[in-house]
Protein backbone atom coordinates (compact mmCIF):
# COMPACT_ATOMS: atom_id res chain seq x y z
CA UNK A 1 0.00 0.00 0.00
CA UNK A 2 2.84 2.40 0.78
CA UNK A 3 4.27 1.74 -2.68
CA UNK A 4 0.91 2.66 -4.23
CA UNK A 5 0.73 5.84 -2.19
CA UNK A 6 4.30 6.77 -3.07
CA UNK A 7 3.60 6.25 -6.76
CA UNK A 8 1.20 9.19 -6.66
CA UNK A 9 4.11 11.58 -6.09
CA UNK A 10 5.86 10.60 -9.33
CA UNK A 11 5.65 13.01 -12.22
CA UNK A 12 4.90 10.03 -14.48
CA UNK A 13 1.68 9.39 -12.53
CA UNK A 14 -0.14 11.70 -14.93
CA UNK A 15 0.31 9.37 -17.87
CA UNK A 16 -1.73 6.47 -19.25
CA UNK A 17 1.02 3.95 -18.50
CA UNK A 18 0.67 4.58 -14.77
CA UNK A 19 -3.14 4.39 -14.97
CA UNK A 20 -2.88 1.11 -16.87
CA UNK A 21 -0.59 -0.35 -14.21
CA UNK A 22 -3.02 0.63 -11.45
CA UNK A 23 -6.02 -0.85 -13.28
CA UNK A 24 -4.16 -4.10 -13.81
CA UNK A 25 -3.37 -4.23 -10.11
CA UNK A 26 -7.08 -3.74 -9.41
CA UNK A 27 -7.58 -7.12 -11.12
CA UNK A 28 -4.78 -8.87 -9.23
CA UNK A 29 -5.60 -12.39 -7.95
CA UNK A 30 -4.48 -11.31 -4.48
CA UNK A 31 -7.48 -9.68 -2.78
CA UNK A 32 -5.26 -7.62 -0.48
CA UNK A 33 -3.65 -6.00 -3.54
CA UNK A 34 -7.05 -5.22 -5.05
CA UNK A 35 -8.25 -3.74 -1.78
CA UNK A 36 -5.09 -1.65 -1.48
CA UNK A 37 -5.67 -0.20 -4.95
CA UNK A 38 -9.21 0.71 -4.00
CA UNK A 39 -8.10 2.20 -0.68
CA UNK A 40 -5.57 4.49 -2.34
CA UNK A 41 -7.27 5.42 -5.62
CA UNK A 42 -11.04 5.31 -5.05
CA UNK A 43 -12.34 8.81 -5.93
CA UNK A 44 -8.78 10.10 -5.69
CA UNK A 45 -8.99 9.99 -1.91
CA UNK A 46 -5.33 9.16 -1.23
CA UNK A 47 -3.86 9.12 -4.69
CA UNK A 48 -4.90 10.11 -8.21
CA UNK A 49 -4.62 8.52 -11.61
CA UNK A 50 -5.49 10.08 -14.92
CA UNK A 51 -6.92 8.39 -18.02
CA UNK A 52 -7.00 11.59 -20.09
CA UNK A 53 -4.21 12.65 -22.43
CA UNK A 54 -3.10 15.94 -23.93
CA UNK A 55 -4.26 14.95 -27.43
CA UNK A 56 -7.14 13.07 -29.01
CA UNK A 57 -5.33 9.72 -29.16
CA UNK A 58 -6.08 7.21 -26.45
CA UNK A 59 -3.86 4.36 -25.38
CA UNK A 60 -5.70 1.30 -26.72
CA UNK A 61 -4.36 -0.93 -23.97
CA UNK A 62 -5.81 1.47 -21.41
CA UNK A 63 -9.17 1.52 -23.21
CA UNK A 64 -9.23 -2.28 -23.23
CA UNK A 65 -8.38 -2.34 -19.52
CA UNK A 66 -11.22 0.06 -18.70
CA UNK A 67 -13.68 -2.02 -20.71
CA UNK A 68 -12.49 -5.19 -18.99
CA UNK A 69 -13.05 -3.66 -15.56
CA UNK A 70 -16.54 -2.48 -16.53
CA UNK A 71 -17.50 -5.86 -17.93
CA UNK A 72 -16.51 -7.89 -14.90
CA UNK A 73 -13.55 -6.55 -13.06
CA UNK A 74 -15.03 -6.66 -9.56
CA UNK A 75 -15.89 -3.89 -7.13
CA UNK A 76 -12.29 -2.86 -6.47
CA UNK A 77 -11.72 -1.98 -10.11
CA UNK A 78 -15.15 -0.41 -10.56
CA UNK A 79 -14.63 1.80 -7.51
CA UNK A 80 -11.55 3.26 -9.21
CA UNK A 81 -12.73 3.44 -12.84
CA UNK A 82 -16.30 4.72 -12.50
CA UNK A 83 -15.43 8.07 -10.83
CA UNK A 84 -12.78 8.65 -13.51
CA UNK A 85 -15.40 8.24 -16.23
CA UNK A 86 -17.89 10.38 -14.29
CA UNK A 87 -15.41 13.26 -14.33
CA UNK A 88 -14.77 13.25 -18.07
CA UNK A 89 -14.92 16.51 -19.97
CA UNK A 90 -17.65 16.67 -22.62
CA UNK A 91 -15.03 16.94 -25.37
CA UNK A 92 -12.98 13.99 -24.11
CA UNK A 93 -12.22 11.31 -26.71
CA UNK A 94 -13.30 8.78 -24.08
CA UNK A 95 -16.93 9.83 -24.59
CA UNK A 96 -16.69 8.56 -28.16
CA UNK A 97 -15.55 5.07 -27.18
CA UNK A 98 -18.48 2.84 -28.15
CA UNK A 99 -17.22 -0.19 -26.21
CA UNK A 100 -17.00 1.83 -22.99
CA UNK A 101 -20.49 3.26 -23.52
CA UNK A 102 -21.91 -0.20 -24.18
CA UNK A 103 -20.33 -1.60 -21.02
CA UNK A 104 -21.70 1.29 -18.97
CA UNK A 105 -25.20 0.82 -20.38
CA UNK A 106 -25.06 -2.82 -19.36
CA UNK A 107 -24.14 -1.77 -15.81
CA UNK A 108 -27.00 0.74 -15.71
CA UNK A 109 -29.38 -2.04 -16.69
CA UNK A 110 -28.06 -4.82 -14.43
CA UNK A 111 -26.49 -3.21 -11.36
CA UNK A 112 -29.50 -1.40 -9.90
CA UNK A 113 -29.75 -2.03 -6.17
CA UNK A 114 -26.13 -3.11 -5.89
CA UNK A 115 -23.12 -1.24 -4.46
CA UNK A 116 -21.64 1.53 -6.62
CA UNK A 117 -24.84 2.08 -8.60
CA UNK A 118 -24.63 5.81 -7.93
CA UNK A 119 -21.17 5.80 -9.54
CA UNK A 120 -22.53 3.80 -12.48
CA UNK A 121 -25.18 6.45 -13.17
CA UNK A 122 -22.70 9.32 -12.90
CA UNK A 123 -20.25 7.60 -15.24
CA UNK A 124 -22.97 6.84 -17.79
CA UNK A 125 -24.05 10.50 -17.69
CA UNK A 126 -20.69 11.51 -19.18
CA UNK A 127 -21.74 9.88 -22.46
CA UNK A 128 -24.19 11.93 -24.57
CA UNK A 129 -25.49 8.84 -26.35
CA UNK A 130 -26.38 7.26 -23.00
CA UNK A 131 -28.09 10.41 -21.71
CA UNK A 132 -30.36 10.21 -24.74
CA UNK A 133 -30.99 6.47 -24.22
CA UNK A 134 -34.55 5.65 -23.07
CA UNK A 135 -33.41 2.93 -20.66
CA UNK A 136 -30.85 5.20 -19.01
CA UNK A 137 -33.37 8.04 -18.72
CA UNK A 138 -35.88 5.68 -17.10
CA UNK A 139 -33.28 4.47 -14.57
CA UNK A 140 -32.30 8.05 -13.73
CA UNK A 141 -35.97 8.94 -13.17
CA UNK A 142 -36.58 5.91 -10.94
CA UNK A 143 -33.37 6.61 -9.03
CA UNK A 144 -34.82 9.95 -7.91
CA UNK A 145 -37.22 7.83 -5.82
CA UNK A 146 -34.65 5.31 -4.59
CA UNK A 147 -34.24 4.57 -0.88
CA UNK A 148 -30.44 4.77 -1.24
CA UNK A 149 -29.49 8.40 -0.58
CA UNK A 150 -26.30 8.14 -2.65
CA UNK A 151 -28.28 6.95 -5.67
CA UNK A 152 -30.86 9.73 -5.25
CA UNK A 153 -28.07 12.29 -4.96
CA UNK A 154 -26.40 10.96 -8.11
CA UNK A 155 -29.64 11.10 -10.09
CA UNK A 156 -30.32 14.64 -8.90
CA UNK A 157 -26.78 15.65 -9.84
CA UNK A 158 -27.38 14.35 -13.35
CA UNK A 159 -30.58 16.37 -13.62
CA UNK A 160 -28.80 19.52 -12.45
CA UNK A 161 -25.47 19.21 -14.24
CA UNK A 162 -26.32 17.21 -17.36
CA UNK A 163 -29.98 17.61 -18.29
CA UNK A 164 -30.24 21.34 -17.62
CA UNK A 165 -27.01 22.02 -19.53
CA UNK A 166 -28.26 20.19 -22.64
CA UNK A 167 -30.85 21.97 -24.79
CA UNK A 168 -32.35 18.66 -25.88
CA UNK A 169 -32.69 17.36 -22.33
CA UNK A 170 -33.49 20.59 -20.48
CA UNK A 171 -37.29 20.07 -20.64
CA UNK A 172 -36.83 16.66 -19.04
CA UNK A 173 -34.69 18.17 -16.29
CA UNK A 174 -37.23 20.92 -15.65
CA UNK A 175 -39.97 18.30 -15.43
CA UNK A 176 -38.07 16.36 -12.77
CA UNK A 177 -37.37 19.50 -10.71
CA UNK A 178 -41.01 20.55 -10.81
CA UNK A 179 -42.21 17.39 -9.05
CA UNK A 180 -39.54 16.90 -6.38
CA UNK A 181 -40.96 15.61 -3.11
CA UNK A 182 -39.95 17.06 0.26
CA UNK A 183 -37.06 14.66 0.75
CA UNK A 184 -35.63 15.48 -2.66
CA UNK A 185 -36.06 19.20 -2.04
CA UNK A 186 -33.90 18.81 1.03
CA UNK A 187 -31.31 16.99 -1.06
CA UNK A 188 -31.48 19.69 -3.73
CA UNK A 189 -30.83 22.41 -1.16
CA UNK A 190 -27.93 20.40 0.24
CA UNK A 191 -26.41 20.15 -3.24
CA UNK A 192 -26.89 23.85 -3.91
CA UNK A 193 -25.43 24.83 -0.53
CA UNK A 194 -22.28 22.73 -0.86
CA UNK A 195 -19.07 24.67 -1.36
CA UNK A 196 -18.10 24.38 -5.05
CA UNK A 197 -14.81 22.56 -5.49
CA UNK A 198 -12.75 23.22 -8.63
CA UNK A 199 -11.32 20.15 -10.32
CA UNK A 200 -8.38 19.70 -12.62
CA UNK A 201 -8.65 18.16 -16.05
CA UNK A 202 -6.10 16.85 -18.48
CA UNK A 203 -2.59 15.98 -17.39
CA UNK A 204 -2.46 16.99 -13.72
CA UNK A 205 -2.80 13.66 -11.94
CA UNK A 206 0.44 13.26 -10.01
CA UNK A 207 0.90 15.05 -6.70
CA UNK A 208 3.58 17.22 -8.28
CA UNK A 209 1.42 17.88 -11.33
CA UNK A 210 -1.51 18.92 -9.16
CA UNK A 211 0.68 21.31 -7.18
CA UNK A 212 1.96 22.94 -10.36
CA UNK A 213 -1.53 23.15 -11.85
CA UNK A 214 -2.86 24.75 -8.67
CA UNK A 215 -0.09 27.35 -8.52
CA UNK A 216 -0.47 28.22 -12.19
CA UNK A 217 -4.28 27.90 -12.21
CA UNK A 218 -3.91 25.48 -15.10
CA UNK A 219 -6.64 23.19 -16.37
CA UNK A 220 -9.12 24.29 -13.72
CA UNK A 221 -12.73 23.34 -14.30
CA UNK A 222 -14.94 25.66 -12.28
CA UNK A 223 -18.41 24.33 -11.43
CA UNK A 224 -21.25 26.12 -13.19
CA UNK A 225 -23.62 28.29 -11.20
CA UNK A 226 -26.72 26.15 -10.77
CA UNK A 227 -28.66 29.08 -9.35
CA UNK A 228 -28.47 30.74 -12.75
CA UNK A 229 -31.07 28.23 -13.97
CA UNK A 230 -34.67 29.44 -13.80
CA UNK A 231 -35.93 25.92 -13.06
CA UNK A 232 -33.60 25.66 -10.07
CA UNK A 233 -34.71 29.06 -8.76
CA UNK A 234 -38.31 27.92 -9.07
CA UNK A 235 -37.59 24.85 -6.95
CA UNK A 236 -35.85 27.01 -4.34
CA UNK A 237 -38.83 29.40 -4.26
CA UNK A 238 -41.17 26.47 -3.64
CA UNK A 239 -38.86 25.28 -0.87
CA UNK A 240 -39.16 28.67 0.84
CA UNK A 241 -42.91 27.98 1.05
CA UNK A 242 -42.61 24.34 2.15
CA UNK A 243 -44.67 23.17 5.15
CA UNK A 244 -41.51 21.69 6.69
CA UNK A 245 -39.71 24.43 8.62
CA UNK A 246 -36.34 22.74 8.09
CA UNK A 247 -36.80 22.85 4.31
CA UNK A 248 -37.74 26.52 4.56
CA UNK A 249 -34.69 27.16 6.74
CA UNK A 250 -32.31 25.39 4.35
CA UNK A 251 -33.71 27.38 1.43
CA UNK A 252 -33.50 30.64 3.36
CA UNK A 253 -29.88 30.02 4.38
CA UNK A 254 -29.05 29.37 0.74
CA UNK A 255 -30.81 32.49 -0.53
CA UNK A 256 -29.26 34.63 2.21
CA UNK A 257 -25.84 34.14 0.61
CA UNK A 258 -26.85 35.59 -2.75
CA UNK A 259 -28.15 39.13 -3.24
CA UNK A 260 -28.72 38.44 -6.92
CA UNK A 261 -30.93 35.45 -6.10
CA UNK A 262 -32.93 37.53 -3.61
CA UNK A 263 -33.88 39.88 -6.45
CA UNK A 264 -35.60 37.10 -8.43
CA UNK A 265 -39.35 37.79 -8.46
CA UNK A 266 -40.42 34.34 -7.23
CA UNK A 267 -37.78 34.31 -4.53
CA UNK A 268 -38.63 37.85 -3.39
CA UNK A 269 -42.32 36.96 -3.01
CA UNK A 270 -41.50 33.88 -0.95
CA UNK A 271 -39.08 35.87 1.23
CA UNK A 272 -41.77 38.43 1.94
CA UNK A 273 -44.07 35.70 3.26
CA UNK A 274 -41.32 34.41 5.57
CA UNK A 275 -41.24 37.72 7.45
CA UNK A 276 -44.17 36.34 9.49
CA UNK A 277 -42.86 32.77 9.76
CA UNK A 278 -43.73 31.05 13.07
CA UNK A 279 -40.11 29.89 13.52
CA UNK A 280 -38.13 32.62 15.35
CA UNK A 281 -34.83 32.15 13.51
CA UNK A 282 -36.45 32.16 10.06
CA UNK A 283 -38.58 35.18 10.89
CA UNK A 284 -35.57 37.13 12.14
CA UNK A 285 -33.44 36.30 9.10
CA UNK A 286 -36.20 37.02 6.56
CA UNK A 287 -36.87 40.43 8.11
CA UNK A 288 -33.17 41.26 8.14
CA UNK A 289 -32.83 40.39 4.45
CA UNK A 290 -35.84 42.56 3.66
CA UNK A 291 -34.00 45.45 5.34
CA UNK A 292 -30.90 44.83 3.24
CA UNK A 293 -28.86 43.30 6.06
CA UNK A 294 -26.63 40.25 5.77
CA UNK A 295 -26.80 37.17 8.00
CA UNK A 296 -24.07 38.38 10.35
CA UNK A 297 -25.99 41.58 11.05
CA UNK A 298 -29.25 39.67 11.40
CA UNK A 299 -27.95 37.66 14.35
CA UNK A 300 -25.41 40.08 15.80
CA UNK A 301 -27.44 40.68 18.96
CA UNK A 302 -29.47 37.48 18.95
CA UNK A 303 -29.93 35.27 22.01
CA UNK A 304 -29.34 31.70 20.84
CA UNK A 305 -31.58 30.39 23.61
CA UNK A 306 -34.53 32.25 22.07
CA UNK A 307 -33.83 30.84 18.61
CA UNK A 308 -32.88 27.21 19.32
CA UNK A 309 -35.46 24.90 20.86
CA UNK A 310 -34.56 23.24 24.18
CA UNK A 311 -37.10 20.43 23.71
CA UNK A 312 -35.71 19.57 20.27
CA UNK A 313 -32.24 19.48 21.80
CA UNK A 314 -33.33 17.09 24.56
CA UNK A 315 -35.27 14.72 22.32
CA UNK A 316 -33.18 14.79 19.14
CA UNK A 317 -29.70 16.24 19.73
CA UNK A 318 -28.75 15.01 23.20
CA UNK A 319 -29.28 11.32 22.29
CA UNK A 320 -26.74 11.76 19.47
CA UNK A 321 -24.22 13.20 21.91
CA UNK A 322 -24.85 10.25 24.25
CA UNK A 323 -24.62 7.53 21.60
CA UNK A 324 -21.49 5.40 21.65
CA UNK A 325 -19.46 5.29 18.45
CA UNK A 326 -17.37 2.51 16.93
CA UNK A 327 -14.70 3.15 19.58
CA UNK A 328 -17.19 2.53 22.38
CA UNK A 329 -17.09 6.15 23.46
CA UNK A 330 -19.72 8.90 23.36
CA UNK A 331 -19.38 12.67 23.16
CA UNK A 332 -20.75 13.07 26.69
CA UNK A 333 -17.94 10.85 28.00
CA UNK A 334 -14.94 12.57 26.44
CA UNK A 335 -16.37 16.06 26.90
CA UNK A 336 -17.17 15.71 30.60
CA UNK A 337 -14.12 17.83 31.48
CA UNK A 338 -13.90 19.80 28.23
CA UNK A 339 -13.59 23.58 28.43
CA UNK A 340 -15.41 24.73 25.28
CA UNK A 341 -18.12 22.05 25.13
CA UNK A 342 -18.48 20.58 28.61
CA UNK A 343 -21.14 17.88 28.59
CA UNK A 344 -22.83 16.11 31.48
CA UNK A 345 -23.20 12.33 31.03
CA UNK A 346 -26.47 10.57 31.90
CA UNK A 347 -26.97 9.06 35.35
CA UNK A 348 -26.58 5.38 36.22
CA UNK A 349 -29.99 4.68 34.63
CA UNK A 350 -28.82 6.25 31.38
CA UNK A 351 -31.25 9.10 31.91
CA UNK A 352 -30.60 12.84 31.77
CA UNK A 353 -32.02 14.94 34.56
CA UNK A 354 -33.52 18.32 33.77
CA UNK A 355 -30.48 19.97 35.34
CA UNK A 356 -27.97 17.98 33.25
CA UNK A 357 -29.91 18.58 30.07
CA UNK A 358 -30.02 22.31 30.78
CA UNK A 359 -26.26 22.36 31.29
CA UNK A 360 -25.64 20.44 28.07
CA UNK A 361 -27.98 22.76 26.19
CA UNK A 362 -26.21 25.82 27.60
CA UNK A 363 -22.78 24.63 26.48
CA UNK A 364 -24.10 23.49 23.09
CA UNK A 365 -25.44 26.99 22.45
CA UNK A 366 -21.86 28.23 22.73
CA UNK A 367 -20.59 26.12 19.84
CA UNK A 368 -23.22 26.96 17.23
CA UNK A 369 -23.27 29.66 14.58
CA UNK A 370 -26.89 30.57 13.92
CA UNK A 371 -25.86 32.96 11.15
CA UNK A 372 -23.95 30.26 9.25
CA UNK A 373 -25.11 26.90 10.67
CA UNK A 374 -22.68 24.78 8.61
CA UNK A 375 -19.78 26.61 10.27
CA UNK A 376 -20.86 25.60 13.77
CA UNK A 377 -18.09 23.99 15.80
CA UNK A 378 -20.48 21.28 16.99
CA UNK A 379 -20.90 20.22 13.34
CA UNK A 380 -17.35 20.66 12.10
CA UNK A 381 -15.34 18.83 14.76
CA UNK A 382 -17.18 15.46 14.69
CA UNK A 383 -16.55 15.20 10.94
CA UNK A 384 -12.77 15.60 11.25
CA UNK A 385 -10.11 12.88 11.59
CA UNK A 386 -8.01 12.40 14.69
CA UNK A 387 -4.71 11.64 13.00
CA UNK A 388 -2.31 13.11 10.47
CA UNK A 389 -4.94 12.91 7.74
CA UNK A 390 -5.76 16.43 8.86
CA UNK A 391 -3.59 19.47 9.46
CA UNK A 392 -2.74 19.20 13.17
CA UNK A 393 -1.93 22.92 13.30
CA UNK A 394 -5.44 23.79 12.19
CA UNK A 395 -7.83 23.58 15.15
CA UNK A 396 -10.76 22.80 12.87
CA UNK A 397 -8.92 20.15 10.84
CA UNK A 398 -8.72 17.48 13.51
CA UNK A 399 -10.86 16.08 16.32
CA UNK A 400 -9.50 14.08 19.23
CA UNK A 401 -12.50 11.78 18.99
CA UNK A 402 -12.10 11.33 15.24
CA UNK A 403 -14.99 11.13 12.79
CA UNK A 404 -18.09 10.28 14.83
CA UNK A 405 -20.76 9.81 12.19
CA UNK A 406 -20.45 7.48 9.17
CA UNK A 407 -20.98 9.66 6.13
CA UNK A 408 -20.06 12.84 8.00
CA UNK A 409 -22.08 15.71 6.49
CA UNK A 410 -24.46 13.27 4.78
CA UNK A 411 -25.19 11.36 8.00
CA UNK A 412 -28.57 11.54 9.80
CA UNK A 413 -26.75 12.76 12.91
CA UNK A 414 -25.21 15.73 11.13
CA UNK A 415 -28.51 16.60 9.46
CA UNK A 416 -30.36 16.48 12.80
CA UNK A 417 -27.92 18.86 14.47
CA UNK A 418 -28.01 21.12 11.42
CA UNK A 419 -31.82 21.21 11.57
CA UNK A 420 -31.65 22.25 15.24
CA UNK A 421 -29.19 25.06 14.53
CA UNK A 422 -31.44 26.23 11.71
CA UNK A 423 -34.24 26.64 14.23
CA UNK A 424 -36.15 23.33 14.09
CA UNK A 425 -38.67 22.96 16.91
CA UNK A 426 -40.08 19.83 18.49
CA UNK A 427 -43.58 21.29 18.58
CA UNK A 428 -43.76 23.87 15.79
CA UNK A 429 -46.54 26.41 16.03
Amino acid sequence: MNVLKAGHTLSEAGGPAFALAVLRLSQDPDQSVREAVRYVYERGGRGAINIETSDARLDRSLVDAVVAVLRGGGEEGLAVVLPLLAGLDAASPWTREAAVAAALRQLVETRSGKPLYADVLLAAASYPELLADALVQERIASSLRERDAAVRRAALGIVLRRYLEDERLRPLGEKHLAVLDRGMRGLLLSELSAEPKPTYKGRAASAIGLDVAFLRSEDIKKPKDLLAQEAVLGAVAESLRDRDANIRAAALDLVAKRKDVQRNAKIAAALDALREDPTPRLRRLARALAEGKDTAAAFAEADNAELLDFDFFVQKVQPILAKRGADGMACVMCHESHVVLRLQPPDYNDQFSEKRSRENYRYALGVVDVAQPEKSLILIKPTRPSDSAGDVQDYLATHNGGERWPGNEKSPEYQTLLAWIRGARLNPQ
